[in-house]
């Protein structure tokens, strides 16, 4: 229904697309158009070779999608595709998670229906469009979501198709808003120790944590750089440096 250019990224290939369809169904008939072509699209894309991720915002919509497509993939005679799309969202195992992220890097899966939780964070390998159902909470999400196709600076192709809600009707009538809207400004209270803690862990299975380094980041709560040293070294399953000054001196704090 409309496109333009982001001024979000470095890529040259940021054309977008906007989708809006209406359906003949009396009962919800944009809510029931929208899912049906979400589907229909993701299964078209992959018929021709094209590896996509059709991005949804809940899990029950994911496996709708999921669901619908491969019907429209029987339909058309291409069953033996059904195998090649599949759903990723919150709920899985993480065995579940990474045997459907190894089957995507290694181009074994042509599609995936998924919820936020393959925004980011997870290394896809290379995917030629994104499918966005309805708007994604924020500007800064669905490009986030959208550059998961085109790396490397290669072609690729991202549809947001819209729900009937005022953002998204807001967003058919006027494109441009979308694609020149700056980014919401990330916000994060770093003294939260629910923050802190997980962030910790990451740190630590990423590279050694040295006190030096790291204590303007996380020892300001000393208790939660404390605990969760001494946790890593308890499991024995992360690399842990310089320790003795981290661990040094009495009760709450690091010496």
């Amino acid at each position: 229904m409309g496109g333009g250019t982001s001024e979000h990224g470095k890529s040259p290939h940021e054309i977008g697309r906007l989708w809006e369809e209406f359906a003949k169904d009396e009962l919800e008939p944009r809510r029931v158009s929208s899912i049906g072509e979400v589907a229909n699209l993701f299964a078209e894309l992959v018929r021709h070779g094209l590896r996509t991720i059709a991005f949804c915002t809940t899990r029950k919509l994911s496996e709708l999608v999921l669901q619908y497509a491969q019907e429209a993939l029987q339909a058309a005679g291409q069953q033996h595709l059904c195998e090649t799309v599949m759903s990723y969202r919150g709920g899985y195992t993480p065995e579940q998670r990474r045997e459907i992220e190894q089957l995507l890097f290694s181009d074994r899966l042509r599609g995936v229906a998924a919820t936020n939780a393959l925004e980011l964070g997870v290394d896809v390998g290379s995917m030629d469009a994104t499918l966005h159902l309805g708007f994604q909470r924020s500007i800064a999400s669905l490009w986030q979501q959208a550059g998961r196709a085109g790396r490397r600076r290669k072609t690729s192709l991202s549809i947001y198709i819209a729900w009937d809600s005022p953002i998204d009707q807001f967003f058919l009538r006027h494109p441009q808003q979308l694609f020149s809207l700056p980014l919401e400004p990330a916000l994060l209270n770093l003294a939260n120790p629910d923050i802190l803690q997980p962030h910790l862990l990451c740190a630590a299975s990423e590279l050694p944590l040295k006190r030096e380094e790291d204590e303007a980041l996380f020892a300001e709560l000393p208790a939660v750089y404390r605990d969760n040293v001494l946790q890593l070294i308890e499991k024995g399953n992360r690399k842990i440096g310089c320790l003795q000054p981290v661990l040094g001196g009495g009760g709450g704090g690091g010496g």
